[in-house]
Protein backbone atom coordinates (compact mmCIF):
# COMPACT_ATOMS: atom_id res chain seq x y z
CA UNK A 1 0.00 0.00 0.00
CA UNK A 2 1.49 3.37 -0.99
CA UNK A 3 1.23 6.63 0.92
CA UNK A 4 -1.74 7.73 -1.21
CA UNK A 5 -3.80 4.76 -0.01
CA UNK A 6 -2.83 4.83 3.64
CA UNK A 7 -5.22 7.53 4.87
CA UNK A 8 -8.62 6.09 3.99
CA UNK A 9 -9.78 2.56 3.33
CA UNK A 10 -12.34 1.45 0.75
CA UNK A 11 -15.80 0.71 2.10
CA UNK A 12 -17.38 -0.70 -1.05
CA UNK A 13 -15.86 -3.62 -2.96
CA UNK A 14 -17.46 -2.72 -6.29
CA UNK A 15 -16.22 0.87 -6.00
CA UNK A 16 -12.72 -0.31 -5.13
CA UNK A 17 -12.68 -2.69 -8.11
CA UNK A 18 -13.74 0.19 -10.35
CA UNK A 19 -10.95 2.33 -8.91
CA UNK A 20 -8.36 -0.39 -9.54
CA UNK A 21 -9.68 -0.89 -13.07
CA UNK A 22 -9.28 2.84 -13.79
CA UNK A 23 -5.60 2.74 -12.86
CA UNK A 24 -4.85 0.53 -15.86
CA UNK A 25 -6.76 2.70 -18.34
CA UNK A 26 -4.64 4.87 -20.70
CA UNK A 27 -4.57 8.65 -20.26
CA UNK A 28 -4.99 9.51 -23.95
CA UNK A 29 -8.07 11.59 -24.71
CA UNK A 30 -10.65 8.91 -25.57
CA UNK A 31 -9.83 6.24 -22.93
CA UNK A 32 -9.39 8.99 -20.35
CA UNK A 33 -13.04 9.96 -20.82
CA UNK A 34 -13.98 6.32 -20.23
CA UNK A 35 -11.91 6.34 -17.04
CA UNK A 36 -13.80 9.42 -15.84
CA UNK A 37 -17.09 7.54 -16.16
CA UNK A 38 -15.63 4.61 -14.21
CA UNK A 39 -14.30 6.81 -11.41
CA UNK A 40 -17.44 8.92 -11.16
CA UNK A 41 -19.32 5.68 -10.53
CA UNK A 42 -16.72 4.64 -7.97
CA UNK A 43 -16.96 7.84 -5.89
CA UNK A 44 -20.75 7.69 -6.08
CA UNK A 45 -20.66 4.23 -4.53
CA UNK A 46 -17.93 5.11 -2.01
CA UNK A 47 -17.73 8.89 -1.50
CA UNK A 48 -15.23 8.67 1.36
CA UNK A 49 -12.40 6.86 -0.40
CA UNK A 50 -9.79 9.57 -0.96
CA UNK A 51 -7.58 7.84 -3.61
CA UNK A 52 -10.58 7.51 -5.94
CA UNK A 53 -11.22 11.26 -5.70
CA UNK A 54 -7.53 11.88 -6.34
CA UNK A 55 -7.60 9.63 -9.43
CA UNK A 56 -10.76 11.36 -10.66
CA UNK A 57 -9.16 14.78 -10.20
CA UNK A 58 -6.21 13.67 -12.27
CA UNK A 59 -8.49 12.36 -15.03
CA UNK A 60 -10.52 15.59 -15.05
CA UNK A 61 -7.27 17.52 -15.33
CA UNK A 62 -6.10 15.49 -18.31
CA UNK A 63 -9.45 16.03 -20.01
CA UNK A 64 -9.16 19.79 -19.46
CA UNK A 65 -5.52 20.08 -20.46
CA UNK A 66 -5.14 17.60 -23.30
CA UNK A 67 -8.66 17.09 -24.68
CA UNK A 68 -11.78 19.22 -24.96
CA UNK A 69 -12.81 19.42 -21.30
CA UNK A 70 -11.90 23.09 -20.94
CA UNK A 71 -12.57 25.16 -17.84
CA UNK A 72 -15.49 22.99 -16.77
CA UNK A 73 -13.24 19.98 -16.30
CA UNK A 74 -10.46 22.13 -14.88
CA UNK A 75 -12.79 23.30 -12.09
CA UNK A 76 -14.03 19.76 -11.52
CA UNK A 77 -10.43 18.64 -11.20
CA UNK A 78 -9.71 21.16 -8.48
CA UNK A 79 -12.90 20.24 -6.63
CA UNK A 80 -12.12 16.52 -6.76
CA UNK A 81 -8.53 17.05 -5.60
CA UNK A 82 -9.66 19.29 -2.74
CA UNK A 83 -12.20 16.64 -1.74
CA UNK A 84 -9.43 14.03 -1.76
CA UNK A 85 -7.18 16.15 0.48
CA UNK A 86 -10.04 16.90 2.86
CA UNK A 87 -10.41 13.14 3.32
CA UNK A 88 -6.65 12.50 3.49
CA UNK A 89 -4.22 15.44 3.83
CA UNK A 90 -1.27 13.14 3.02
CA UNK A 91 -2.22 12.51 -0.60
CA UNK A 92 0.93 13.70 -2.30
CA UNK A 93 -0.27 13.52 -5.88
CA UNK A 94 -3.42 15.49 -5.15
CA UNK A 95 -1.47 18.20 -3.33
CA UNK A 96 1.12 18.32 -6.10
CA UNK A 97 -1.43 18.59 -8.88
CA UNK A 98 -3.25 21.43 -7.15
CA UNK A 99 0.05 23.31 -7.04
CA UNK A 100 0.83 22.74 -10.71
CA UNK A 101 -2.66 23.80 -11.79
CA UNK A 102 -2.19 27.10 -9.99
CA UNK A 103 1.14 27.58 -11.75
CA UNK A 104 -0.64 27.08 -15.06
CA UNK A 105 -2.91 29.97 -14.13
CA UNK A 106 -0.03 32.34 -13.34
CA UNK A 107 0.18 31.96 -9.54
CA UNK A 108 3.92 31.45 -9.60
CA UNK A 109 5.20 32.75 -6.26
CA UNK A 110 2.55 31.16 -4.03
CA UNK A 111 3.07 27.90 -5.92
CA UNK A 112 6.80 27.98 -5.18
CA UNK A 113 6.22 28.38 -1.45
CA UNK A 114 3.73 25.51 -1.46
CA UNK A 115 6.02 23.25 -3.49
CA UNK A 116 8.98 23.94 -1.21
CA UNK A 117 6.86 23.17 1.84
CA UNK A 118 5.81 19.91 0.23
CA UNK A 119 9.45 18.97 -0.46
CA UNK A 120 10.34 19.69 3.17
CA UNK A 121 7.43 17.54 4.30
CA UNK A 122 8.04 14.62 1.93
CA UNK A 123 11.72 14.82 0.88
CA UNK A 124 11.79 11.26 -0.44
CA UNK A 125 8.83 11.69 -2.79
CA UNK A 126 9.52 11.75 -6.51
CA UNK A 127 6.27 13.57 -7.10
CA UNK A 128 7.09 16.57 -4.89
CA UNK A 129 10.50 17.04 -6.48
CA UNK A 130 8.75 16.97 -9.84
CA UNK A 131 6.32 19.61 -8.57
CA UNK A 132 9.20 21.84 -7.49
CA UNK A 133 10.82 21.33 -10.89
CA UNK A 134 7.55 22.43 -12.48
CA UNK A 135 7.53 25.71 -10.56
CA UNK A 136 11.18 26.35 -11.38
CA UNK A 137 10.46 25.66 -15.05
CA UNK A 138 7.81 28.37 -15.12
CA UNK A 139 10.20 30.69 -13.31
CA UNK A 140 12.62 30.11 -16.19
CA UNK A 141 15.27 28.52 -13.97
CA UNK A 142 15.99 25.64 -16.30
CA UNK A 143 19.13 24.27 -14.66
CA UNK A 144 17.45 24.20 -11.24
CA UNK A 145 14.38 22.60 -12.77
CA UNK A 146 16.49 19.96 -14.49
CA UNK A 147 18.23 19.06 -11.22
CA UNK A 148 14.90 18.54 -9.47
CA UNK A 149 13.77 16.39 -12.40
CA UNK A 150 16.85 14.22 -12.02
CA UNK A 151 16.10 13.84 -8.29
CA UNK A 152 12.54 12.83 -9.10
CA UNK A 153 13.70 10.23 -11.60
CA UNK A 154 16.17 8.78 -9.10
CA UNK A 155 13.34 8.33 -6.61
CA UNK A 156 10.86 6.83 -9.10
CA UNK A 157 12.01 5.69 -12.53
CA UNK A 158 8.51 4.59 -13.59
CA UNK A 159 6.29 7.63 -13.04
CA UNK A 160 4.80 8.63 -16.42
CA UNK A 161 4.03 12.12 -15.10
CA UNK A 162 7.73 12.92 -15.13
CA UNK A 163 7.47 13.02 -18.93
CA UNK A 164 7.22 16.82 -18.98
CA UNK A 165 10.67 17.00 -17.42
CA UNK A 166 11.73 16.54 -21.03
CA UNK A 167 10.95 20.21 -21.67
CA UNK A 168 13.71 21.96 -19.69
CA UNK A 169 16.27 19.56 -21.15
CA UNK A 170 14.92 20.20 -24.64
CA UNK A 171 15.20 23.97 -24.16
CA UNK A 172 18.71 23.48 -22.78
CA UNK A 173 19.59 21.65 -26.02
CA UNK A 174 20.14 18.32 -24.23
CA UNK A 175 18.04 15.98 -26.42
CA UNK A 176 19.30 12.70 -24.93
CA UNK A 177 18.25 13.77 -21.45
CA UNK A 178 14.91 14.95 -22.80
CA UNK A 179 14.31 11.59 -24.48
CA UNK A 180 15.03 9.76 -21.22
CA UNK A 181 11.96 11.39 -19.70
CA UNK A 182 9.80 10.95 -22.80
CA UNK A 183 10.46 7.22 -22.65
CA UNK A 184 8.54 7.09 -19.37
CA UNK A 185 5.29 7.57 -21.31
CA UNK A 186 6.27 6.29 -24.74
CA UNK A 187 3.36 5.58 -27.06
CA UNK A 188 1.09 8.23 -25.51
CA UNK A 189 -0.52 11.11 -27.40
CA UNK A 190 1.32 13.58 -25.15
CA UNK A 191 4.72 12.23 -26.11
CA UNK A 192 3.68 12.12 -29.77
CA UNK A 193 2.95 15.83 -29.47
CA UNK A 194 6.42 16.63 -28.10
CA UNK A 195 8.54 14.43 -30.37
CA UNK A 196 8.34 16.79 -33.41
CA UNK A 197 9.73 19.65 -31.30
CA UNK A 198 12.64 17.49 -30.17
CA UNK A 199 13.40 16.28 -33.69
CA UNK A 200 13.30 19.82 -35.07
CA UNK A 201 15.62 20.98 -32.29
CA UNK A 202 18.05 18.23 -33.32
CA UNK A 203 17.74 19.18 -37.00
CA UNK A 204 16.31 15.79 -37.99
CA UNK A 205 13.82 17.00 -40.61
CA UNK A 206 13.19 13.59 -42.14
CA UNK A 207 12.09 12.06 -38.84
CA UNK A 208 10.20 15.23 -37.93
CA UNK A 209 8.14 14.95 -41.13
CA UNK A 210 7.26 11.37 -40.29
CA UNK A 211 6.35 12.24 -36.70
CA UNK A 212 3.71 14.74 -37.85
CA UNK A 213 1.39 11.85 -38.68
CA UNK A 214 1.22 10.91 -34.98
CA UNK A 215 0.07 14.34 -33.82
CA UNK A 216 -3.51 14.79 -32.61
CA UNK A 217 -5.77 16.37 -35.22
CA UNK A 218 -6.79 19.47 -33.22
CA UNK A 219 -5.38 22.69 -34.68
CA UNK A 220 -3.66 23.64 -31.42
CA UNK A 221 -1.28 20.65 -31.66
CA UNK A 222 0.22 22.02 -34.87
CA UNK A 223 -0.16 19.18 -37.35
CA UNK A 224 -1.42 21.43 -40.18
CA UNK A 225 1.21 24.06 -39.41
CA UNK A 226 4.06 21.54 -39.45
CA UNK A 227 2.88 19.93 -42.67
CA UNK A 228 2.86 23.31 -44.37
CA UNK A 229 6.15 24.30 -42.75
CA UNK A 230 8.17 21.17 -43.48
CA UNK A 231 6.83 20.19 -46.92
CA UNK A 232 7.82 22.59 -49.72
CA UNK A 233 4.87 21.55 -51.87
CA UNK A 234 2.49 22.84 -49.18
CA UNK A 235 4.25 26.16 -48.52
CA UNK A 236 1.34 28.17 -49.90
CA UNK A 237 -0.75 26.95 -46.94
CA UNK A 238 1.71 28.15 -44.31
CA UNK A 239 0.32 31.62 -43.57
CA UNK A 240 -3.24 30.36 -43.23
CA UNK A 241 -2.19 27.45 -41.04
CA UNK A 242 -0.13 29.79 -38.87
CA UNK A 243 -3.08 32.12 -38.32
CA UNK A 244 -5.32 29.25 -37.26
CA UNK A 245 -2.59 27.86 -35.01
CA UNK A 246 -1.98 31.23 -33.36
CA UNK A 247 -5.70 31.77 -32.77
CA UNK A 248 -6.14 28.32 -31.21
CA UNK A 249 -3.04 28.81 -29.05
CA UNK A 250 -4.20 32.15 -27.68
CA UNK A 251 -7.33 30.41 -26.39
CA UNK A 252 -5.16 28.20 -24.17
CA UNK A 253 -4.86 29.53 -20.60
CA UNK A 254 -1.58 27.73 -19.78
CA UNK A 255 1.32 30.10 -20.56
CA UNK A 256 3.80 27.25 -21.04
CA UNK A 257 1.58 25.82 -23.77
CA UNK A 258 1.66 29.25 -25.42
CA UNK A 259 5.44 29.38 -25.16
CA UNK A 260 5.98 25.96 -26.75
CA UNK A 261 3.57 26.75 -29.58
CA UNK A 262 5.28 30.10 -30.04
CA UNK A 263 8.59 28.32 -30.60
CA UNK A 264 6.98 26.31 -33.38
CA UNK A 265 5.78 29.49 -35.06
CA UNK A 266 9.28 30.92 -34.74
CA UNK A 267 10.86 27.84 -36.28
CA UNK A 268 8.44 28.09 -39.21
CA UNK A 269 9.45 31.70 -39.86
CA UNK A 270 6.24 33.23 -38.50
CA UNK A 271 8.13 35.79 -36.43
CA UNK A 272 5.38 38.28 -35.63
CA UNK A 273 2.95 35.55 -34.62
CA UNK A 274 5.67 33.91 -32.51
CA UNK A 275 6.44 37.19 -30.76
CA UNK A 276 2.78 37.78 -29.97
CA UNK A 277 2.27 34.28 -28.57
CA UNK A 278 5.49 34.14 -26.54
CA UNK A 279 4.93 37.66 -25.20
CA UNK A 280 1.50 36.58 -23.96
CA UNK A 281 3.16 33.62 -22.20
CA UNK A 282 5.63 35.90 -20.41
CA UNK A 283 2.82 38.29 -19.45
CA UNK A 284 1.08 35.35 -17.76
CA UNK A 285 4.17 34.57 -15.63
CA UNK A 286 6.02 32.09 -17.79
CA UNK A 287 9.44 33.64 -17.19
CA UNK A 288 11.22 32.18 -20.21
CA UNK A 289 14.43 34.19 -19.82
CA UNK A 290 16.85 31.26 -20.14
CA UNK A 291 14.76 29.39 -22.70
CA UNK A 292 14.61 32.44 -24.97
CA UNK A 293 18.40 32.46 -25.07
CA UNK A 294 19.01 28.72 -25.37
CA UNK A 295 16.01 27.07 -27.04
CA UNK A 296 17.19 25.70 -30.44
CA UNK A 297 13.83 26.44 -32.07
CA UNK A 298 14.20 30.19 -31.54
CA UNK A 299 17.30 30.70 -33.69
CA UNK A 300 15.36 32.57 -36.40
CA UNK A 301 13.62 34.81 -33.86
CA UNK A 302 16.70 36.16 -32.13
CA UNK A 303 17.60 38.54 -34.97
CA UNK A 304 14.21 40.29 -34.77
CA UNK A 305 14.32 43.84 -33.36
CA UNK A 306 11.43 42.92 -31.05
CA UNK A 307 13.36 40.06 -29.48
CA UNK A 308 15.32 42.36 -27.16
CA UNK A 309 12.26 43.81 -25.44
CA UNK A 310 10.77 40.31 -25.15
CA UNK A 311 13.95 39.04 -23.49
CA UNK A 312 13.91 42.03 -21.12
CA UNK A 313 10.32 41.31 -20.15
CA UNK A 314 11.20 37.67 -19.43
CA UNK A 315 14.18 38.77 -17.35
CA UNK A 316 11.97 41.14 -15.35
CA UNK A 317 9.50 38.32 -14.77
CA UNK A 318 12.27 36.07 -13.48
CA UNK A 319 13.92 38.81 -11.42
CA UNK A 320 10.62 39.51 -9.68
CA UNK A 321 10.30 35.84 -8.83
CA UNK A 322 13.88 35.65 -7.52
CA UNK A 323 13.47 38.77 -5.41
CA UNK A 324 10.31 37.49 -3.78
CA UNK A 325 11.85 34.04 -3.32
CA UNK A 326 14.65 35.71 -1.35
CA UNK A 327 12.15 37.65 0.73
CA UNK A 328 12.67 41.06 -0.85
CA UNK A 329 9.59 43.25 -1.54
Amino acid sequence: MNRSEAGTLPENKVAYDLYLHSLAMPHDAAPNKDAIVVLEHAVQLDPNYAPAWEALGLRYYDDAQYADGGEVMFKRSNSALERALALDPNLIRAASLLITTRIERGELLDSYAEALALVNRFPDSSQVHFTLSYVLRYAGLLDESARECDKALTLDANDRRLRSCSLPFMWLAQPQQAMKFLQLDRGSEWVAGVIPYLLLAEGDLAQARQSINNLPAAVVFGRDLLQACLNPDQAQRLNGAAKEFESATMNEPDPEFRYTNGTLLAYCGQKQAALRVITSAVTKNFCAYEALQRDPLLTKLRDSPEFGPLLSAAKACQSDFLAKRQGRP
